[in-house]
């Protein structure tokens, strides 16, 4: 059962997460999660939340969370000791009854000066996550779980807007078309992927404030280390943007599909639609 602090501190919210898990058939015919867990609030909420519903709803549901202790800066001290975030992160989800699969990458730490470091980052997760996923059994029962929430999407809708100029259909570049079609990927709420898998973003209706709010509420423990590399992302300042504009931001998921529905842009069927391969490097 959901504890009295869920209850009374997060109702609203794990109502919004109950309903999309029931909305969309999110764990219709799955046995099995794999919560792909970096640690962040994002990632901390949603495991919380879906372990809360897998028990409240006395669902025969196994739930597992796979940790990539990468980029090293973020999990580590200079000195190899383990962050206290990432102490107290591990200690609490010790006693939750979740499985959890913690790894550590081989591949060397990077600076705020490392230019390729999301590159570099994707390609030690993904390693790593590959090998654990190719040896689970019943891919056709098991889902793969991601943190991504609304603002994730409304920046992946952004990049394209600035990168297409709003003409959509007459974008030349085949590096920035593939990228494209990769964001939209990232605005599904469910799919079925080509190696048998499925995977969900319960989280994806979801506002950013309101989340590390939940978080912050629940005392839960989440690695609070960023990545030296983040200065450099745009999304965290349009995520900022959003933020301030809190008070007049209506977005919803429903009202993002619409939108993209009314521009007339397709979401791909299937990663197979997509010239990369990176089934799991985005989550």
């Amino acid at each position: 059962m959901i504890n009295n602090c869920c209850i009374t501190k997060t109702g609203n919210l794990y109502s919004q997460f109950c309903e999309t898990i029931e909305k969309y058939g999110l764990l219709e015919d799955i046995d099995r999660i794999v919560f792909l867990f970096s640690g962040g609030k994002d990632a901390t909420l949603g495991l919380y939340y879906l372990n809360e519903y897998v028990i409240e709803n006395k669902l025969p549901i196994s739930v597992e969370a796979l940790m990539i202790a990468y980029p090293t800066h973020v999990y580590y001290h200079k000195d190899s000791r383990e962050a206290s975030c990432f102490v107290e992160t591990k200690k609490f989800w010790e006693n939750s009854g979740v499985k959890f699969h913690i790894f550590d990458s081989e591949e060397a730490d990077f600076d705020e000066t490392e230019k390729n470091a999301c590159k570099i980052c994707k390609a030690a997760r993904k390693k790593l996550v590959d090998g654990f996923l190719n040896s689970c059994e019943d891919k056709e029962r098991t889902a793969i779980v991601t943190g991504y929430t609304l603002y994730d999407a409304m920046a992946y809708m952004d990049e394209i807007i600035l990168v297409s100029n709003f003409e959509f259909d007459n974008i030349d570049n085949e590096k920035a078309l593939n990228r494209m079609k990769n964001c939209f990927h990232k605005m599904k709420i469910k799919e079925k992927l080509p190696n048998g898998f499925t995977i969900i973003r319960p989280l994806i209706n979801m506002k950013e404030n309101f989340i590390m709010q939940d978080v912050i509420d629940l005392e839960i423990p989440y690695i609070s280390r960023g990545c030296k590399a983040s200065v450099n992302k745009h999304k965290r300042e349009y995520f900022k943007v959003l933020n301030v504009a809190e008070p007049i931001n209506n977005t919803t998921y429903e009202g993002l599909l619409s939108f993209i529905g009314k521009m007339d842009l397709k979401l791909p069927e299937t990663f197979d639609d997509i010239n990369m391969d990176n089934y799991f490097t985005d989550c």
